[in-house]
């Protein structure tokens, strides 16, 4: 960050910067939701990782772009003006969460229905057993 482009200032840079992770950050997302619908936790595992990493990166430079516009914004200093494409993009992520959350709950759900069945067909093979116990008694008596 510390090689500045000619006639450029580092809070433009600073905020290209930021645009591009954004860019970065979203292409995760997308990634991630495919890992939801494809079930496929291991790669979500893995991309999650990935996006706290950028997250962060995004945190460094939100930190020097606030120290960059100083007291304008010390009412409300954890907050930096965001470029119309920077706020496209947070619009589009947090869509595509809404997205993954909903996939994620419809899979739980999925999840519990199958977990119902399973022990209804426990339940099922429990009073079989009980009942082949039972005629087991009956044919040794007859015997």
């Amino acid at each position: 960050m510390d090689d500045l482009k000619p006639g450029i200032s580092e809070k433009e840079e600073l905020q290209q910067i930021k645009t591009e992770l954004l860019k970065e950050l979203h292409s995760q997302v997308k990634e991630e939701k495919v890992a939801i619908l494809e079930k496929n936790m291991k790669r979500l595992e893995t991309l999650t990782q990935r996006t706290a990493d950028l997250m962060a990166k995004i945190d460094a430079v939100d930190a020097r772009l606030r120290e960059l516009v100083g007291p304008v914004f010390e009412q409300d200093s954890s907050r930096v003006p965001l470029t119309e494409e920077q706020k496209w993009l947070i619009t589009e992520m947090k869509q595509l969460h809404k997205e993954m959350i909903g996939e994620l709950i419809k899979q739980r759900t999925a999840v519990v229905e199958q977990m119902k069945e399973l022990r209804e067909v426990d339940h099922l093979i429990n009073i079989y057993k009980k009942e082949l116990a039972v005629e087991g008694i009956f044919v040794d008596r007859k015997k």
